[in-house]
């Protein structure tokens, strides 16, 4: 049993052997080959195009790529065409996944896109295409089956796979004493992204609301996650200008989140992991005027942040472009510092977190695939189950 694995991104190679470990739990039996990352590999599957051939980030940096973008999307459509896999998993990538899934539909193979594009946010014209070249898509924010009703679209919400990522939720304390940090100075965690751009935009911002922040709150420390993608010199010049005692800590973003009080964060899938370490934040971003004007005039949504989106309404405070000043940030901050909005964003996000994560995500993804993965005897004792007792006679069965 052939299955075609595809996965263009560092996050969905990791989403895709989590998936893949259930699958080979559950059928022995299945191969996997495909496109992927250093994690599916570990899972076994045979990589016709690895990750680092084809992945990219922006414009500029696509163009040079083309050709090794087309060439994997020639090879893996007639390895496909040559194995007939009994299903694709099409993990994210939109661009790329698209084109692969119409030739895929064409051979008459079942497509399963697991992550659903943000057609709610901009280009809906592609709602059209997906309903046409999958089978199943499976989201990841609970609004999105309301949101493709009608559409022609088979959508299935499976729960968001940075839930299954995240530690154990335990006594602040004890996080505390993990990464050597006071365990009685009230933490401010900084979260400037992990782009270099975000740390040039952002991290300055953060910096002079923490020393607002500090005025009011007395022993004041601050502690900020180093994503291992950047140096710590990057960071050096800015931090030169915080006034309260910093940590910087290189040990998992959700860890060192989690020993906070409050949290300044860029928002990204950051926002979300602090959101399922129920750890109140103020979530802002800023990105430069032109884009920002393009992303006005193209993004159509209410919210920007992923714990909005997520929870279906506003719970926590988003700052964006202009209103994205140390001011405002120190002033939303300082509100969830205590009393009744820090009381009720932690109900909201213990509530987030409940709807997220209450079954692992790549479970659900896995248990999906099995329609496509039983054995020929048993999906036909399944058919007979569910048809009608006049629709199949007994001597057709063979």
């Amino acid at each position: 049993m052939d299955v075609l694995v595809v996965a263009g991104e560092v996050s969905g190679d990791q989403h895709t052997a989590r998936v893949i470990a259930y699958l080979k739990a559950f059928c022995p039996k299945a191969r996997f080959f495909g496109m992927g990352g250093r994690k599916m590999q570990a899972q076994g599957v045979e990589l016709l195009v690895p990750l680092d051939e084809i992945s990219v980030m922006g414009i500029s940096a696509v163009i040079p790529k083309l050709p090794k973008i087309f060439g994997a999307l020639k090879k893996l459509s007639l390895e496909a065409q040559k194995r007939k896999p009994v299903v694709a998993l099409l993990v994210d990538f939109p661009d790329f996944n698209t084109r692969l899934a119409k030739r895929l539909k064409a051979m008459k193979i079942p497509v399963v896109w697991y992550i659903s594009p943000s057609v709610w946010a901009w280009r809906k014209g592609r709602i059209k295409t997906l309903s046409k070249v999958t089978d199943s898509l499976l989201c990841i924010l609970p609004f999105e089956p309301d949101f493709y009703k009608g559409s022609g679209v088979n959508t299935h919400f499976v729960g968001n796979p940075i839930a299954e990522q995240m530690p154990s939720i335990k006594p602040q304390a004890d996080f505390k004493k993990t990464l050597g940090l006071s365990l009685r100075a009230p933490l401010l965690a900084l979260v400037p992204g992990s782009r270099r751009m975000e740390i040039h935009r952002m991290l300055p911002v953060f910096v002079k609301a923490a020393n607002l922040i500090a005025k009011h709150i007395p022993r004041l420390e601050i502690v900020i996650p180093l994503s291992p993608n950047l140096p710590q010199e990057m960071l050096a010049p800015h931090l030169q200008k915080l006034i309260p005692p910093y940590h910087l800590r290189s040990e998992r973003l959700s860890e060192v989140v989690a020993t906070a009080h409050v949290a300044l964060v860029t928002s990204g899938t950051a926002s979300l992991e602090t959101a399922l370490m129920r750890i109140p934040m103020v979530v802002a971003y800023r990105m430069s005027f032109l884009n920002w004007c393009v992303a006005k005039c193209l993004i159509r949504i209410k919210h920007f942040s992923l714990p909005n989106l997520a929870f279906g309404k506003p719970m926590v405070p988003e700052l964006a472009q202009f209103k994205a000043t140390p001011r405002n940030l120190a002033a939303h901050a300082l509100a969830l510092w205590e009393g009744e909005a820090r009381e009720k964003m932690l109900e909201q996000l213990e509530a987030l977190a409940a709807q997220l994560g209450a079954t692992p995500t790549s479970l659900r993804v896995a248990e999906h695939l099995l329609h496509w993965l039983k054995p020929p005897e048993e999906k036909l004792l399944e058919a007979l189950a569910n048809s009608p007792k006049t629709a199949v006679s007994p001597s057709k069965i063979c």
